[in-house]
């Protein structure tokens, strides 16, 4: 090993305390960077706790969960609904809102809820899909 050392073109660079300076300095400053995205990563952690916390009291409030924070009825009933707006439609189900309504009015209102993506381009999978159909 100190063959190797010996043979290292940095052994007799008259630079080698400059540098070596240099090297700890770095290394110093990347603790630093790593300790600081610790604190960050720590600082959001808490944030997202809080946020939890919050979405929690609505979901209570709202009667989707029970105080245990065990899912209720109507939090499983949205569960099941694939939409973006899963407690809004459950309260409507849950407040009867189409019980009076025709089955024609009862698909205009649900075809408000209907998620559709928006993609740029179209796949070239389903362009295949599609032209093997016909």
């Amino acid at each position: 090993m100190e063959q190797k050392m010996f043979v290292s073109p940095l052994h007799k660079d008259p630079r080698l305390p400059e540098l070596y300076d240099l090297y700890a300095r770095k290394r110093a400053a990347q603790d630093r960077i790593r300790a600081l995205k610790k604190r960050i990563q720590a600082t959001h952690d808490v944030l997202q706790m809080e946020e939890l916390k919050s979405r929690k009291r609505v979901l209570r409030r709202l009667g989707f969960t029970t105080a245990d924070d065990i899912v209720d009825v109507k939090g499983r009933v949205a569960c099941e609904i694939s939409t973006g707006d899963e407690l809004l439609l459950t309260e409507l189900i849950f407040n009867g809102v189409f019980n009076p309504l025709a089955p024609e009015h009862s698909a205009g209102l649900l075809s408000c809820f209907v998620f559709t993506e928006k993609v740029r381009a179209p796949r070239k999978k389903s362009w295949d899909a599609i032209l093997t159909i016909l």
